[in-house]
Order: C-alpha cells, then structure tokens, then sequence
C-alpha cells in the first residue's frame, strides 16, 4: 500500500548537500538518506533480525521517493523534482524553457503540464519560485568550536532550514500492508529523534501526518521520471540508451551506528531526481561498506520511483 507521509517540523532541520558544508542546508531530503535514518530507528525498535529479513532482505520491500516541501494541506501544493525531459514545440517557448530548465522543484500543477510536455509560461514559473520562497527558508546560526588542548575558540556558522507554518517536507512510501503499522511506528520514532544535522541541538524533529497517495501519472505516458536517487541494476550493456534526459550525483557520507567506529561511506554515483528514461529500470541496495574488516555491511538506498510521463517518443 502507498502513503503520503507529511514531515511537519517542530524545530529547524540540517539537511546536507553533495559537495557541500555545514554552512548549506538543502531544501529535499534525498531517499537514500530517509532510509538509512529508517534502517536505525526500526533497529531500535524491532532489533537487528527484524531489520535484516524485512527491509534489506530479497532487494528490499519498501519503495520510497525523497521527502520535498510542501506548502499546505492540498495536492497543489507538494512541490516535485522537476522532469529534465521537455521538448520546445515552436521558438516562442524557447524563452520558457530556459526559465523552466533553472528550477529544480515544482508544485504538482507545474509538473502535471510538463509531464503532458506543455511549456508553463514564465509567469506560472515566477509564482511557483515565490511560493516555495515563502514555504521555507535558510538562517546561518554561529557555533563556537573549543580546541582541546588550548581551549581556543574558532567561531563558524552552521546553516538550517526553517518552513512556514503548514509547511514541510513529504514523501511517498510502498510497503506490504503486513509492514505497515511497524513503518509507521519507525517514522513516529524518526520523528521524536530528528533527521537531519544538528540533531544533538534538537534539529530536525518532526511531526509525521499519514494521507492517501496523489495521483501523478499522465495518460499514455511513454518515458519515465524518478522521483529518488537512482542506481540501475546490472547488466549495463543497454543503460546509454535507455536514459533520455538526465542529471548525476555523487552520493556519500558518514556511517551512524551504534554497533562500529564511525567511518565513509563508498561514494556512490547515481541519477538525480527528476531524470527520465524509456523504461522504468530496477534499482538495488548498493553496498558501501567502507572496508572488508568493517562489523557489519552498509548498504545504499538506490532504487528509484518511476512516474510515466509523456515525450520519450518525440
């Protein structure tokens, strides 16, 4: 069964970027991240049998996109990745599709229009960036480090994002009706602990709403769009053809366990959000265990979320 699972926050949230430091906050929350924060708190809660046979066992049952804004309670108001496929009909759109090809996120009207490969015009564009303006914003907060040794002090500013009141992030979840309450169960604890950075301050802690599933696929939909982080599962021999438009990432990061040394991640390069291929390619569990001798394996949310969307036929 599919939810729609709104993140209202109570407090700030660090969500790091790619290539990134402590002074940028992101405005998603990528899918591989919001697993890997699920992983632990259903180890917390359900123990180290249960996360190995239901969540990493057989490729993974639970499919997730990435948590992004929303502003309000209605569907118009869940912002998306933007579809990096789009196709200019006649030079009048020309102008529209340089402005289109500068956002990354679009409220769900907006996307609707680009799946159906319709150009929005430039004052829907304009509007959309306003609304996500006045949905959330970034303070530099100043943080004091102390030297161990001498007791200096270096000052630095840690970036956090705040949202308006009725606003927040979201994401969709598929899971077996059986895993059902235990998922919720581990996001309500996801949510009393905080995502994020800066958690140890109290950032990133959340309220979660549980709703229906929007309906975001277009009618005779030709291509694909993924709305998470995706690494396509071997073999590879036909990928180069297959993916029509997209963006690629390189994801990595820190272990969080409570059971090893604190260590890196394998990097890990995949395709953003938003890229578009001609079929819906499945994704795996990729393992990034930082080395052989490592206590446990470390694996890497990496299947994607396919919405059909027109165009990959033009």
């Amino acid at each position: 069964m599919t939810r729609l699972v709104r993140m209202r926050f109570l407090s700030p949230v660090h969500l790091g970027a790619p290539g990134s430091n402590v002074e940028t906050s992101s405005h998603h929350l990528p899918a591989d991240s919001l697993f890997g924060a699920l992983c632990n708190a259903w180890l917390r809660l359900y123990g180290e049998s249960a996360l190995t046979q239901e969540l990493l066992a057989d490729g993974c049952p639970l499919r997730l996109t990435s948590a992004f804004p929303f502003a309000g309670e209605g569907e118009e108001g869940l912002f998306l990745p933007r579809p990096m496929l789009i196709h200019t009909p006649n030079a009048e759109d020309a102008e529209n599709v340089r402005e289109w090809r500068q956002c990354f996120l679009v409220s769900v009207p907006l996307w609707l229009q680009a799946a159906r490969q319709q150009v929005p015009s430039r004052s829907a564009i304009e509007e959309d960036r306003a609304r996500l303006r006045r949905c959330l914003g970034v303070e530099a907060r100043p943080r004091v480090a102390l030297d161990r040794a001498t007791s200096g002090s270096a000052l630095y500013f840690c970036a956090l994002t705040h949202f308006a009141k009725g606003c927040g992030l979201w994401f969709l979840v598929d899971a077996p009706d059986d895993l059902l309450p235990r998922l919720e169960g581990a996001i309500r604890l996801l949510g009393e602990e905080g995502v994020g950075g800066e958690r140890s301050s109290g950032c990133g802690r959340f309220r979660p709403d549980f709703a229906e599933c929007p309906t975001l696929a277009v009618q005779s939909g030709s291509s694909y769009c993924t709305l998470s982080p995706f690494h396509p599962a071997p073999p590879y021999e036909t990928l180069p053809a297959k993916a029509l438009a997209y963006s690629l990432i390189q994801r990595k990061g820190w272990v969080a366990s409570s059971d090893a040394p604190q260590a890196r991640k394998k990097a890990t390069w995949m395709f953003a959000e938003g890229s578009v291929f001609a079929e819906p390619l499945p994704g795996h569990l990729v393992d990034v265990t930082p080395r052989d001798d490592y206590p446990h394996r470390v694996f890497r949310y990496a299947h994607p979320w396919w919405v059909p969307i027109q165009g990959g036929d033009q």
